[in-house]
């Protein structure tokens, strides 16, 4: 029997100290491989380090979901690698312009407009809305490269973004009649 299968087999048995055994075998034999798979997603050592404690940590709890005869290493992997795509999504989610950043990065005269439309449009549109608008408007960003940023199609920034601007030039008119 491979020594994989067995180890697989020994975690998700009941006797502790094995379990121990068996899950320090997985860990040292995988630990690199699983560390490199997420750095090429995350681009941050500290992030690797800690996704990759994450993903033992996720197996170990799972442990008595794992099949033993699909291919573990893949099963590792994939787990490693849904680790690192939610990671990114989340970080991207919380990135938020703020007033100060938006108030240096504008080449106008009068950066003080920008932060009272900004206010203005956060009545109406969502944080990711004003982020998209503004990444676009103003710092000049292409939709391809704030689809990358979001990790999500050109298509749908364009959506996005054109489906927001109709809604703050709606809900500003509301506000003014």
């Amino acid at each position: 029997m491979d020594i994989e299968v067995l180890a697989v087999r020994t975690l998700k048995g009941n006797k502790q100290n094995d379990i121990e055994e068996a899950f320090c075998y997985l860990y040292n034999k995988y630990c690199k491989l699983v560390y490199s798979c997420i750095l090429a997603i995350v681009k941050d050592s500290r992030d690797a380090e800690e996704l990759t404690d994450d993903t033992f940590i996720k197996l170990f709890n799972n442990r008595q979901n794992i099949s033993e005869e699909k291919n573990f290493k893949f099963f590792l992997v994939t787990i490693a690698k849904n680790l690192a795509i939610d990671f990114l999504r989340k970080k991207r989610a919380k990135i938020v312009l703020d007033e100060e950043y938006i108030f240096n990065c504008i080449q106008t005269e009068e950066p003080k407009e920008w932060i009272d439309i900004r206010h203005e449009m956060a009545k109406h549109l969502t944080d990711e809305e004003i982020e998209i608008i503004l990444a676009h408007l103003v710092f000049g960003e292409t939709f391809q490269t704030i689809s990358n940023h979001y990790n999500v199609s050109i298509h749908t920034i364009k959506s996005k973004y054109f489906r927001a601007i109709k809604k703050f030039k709606e809900e500003s008119r509301k506000d003014y009649e």
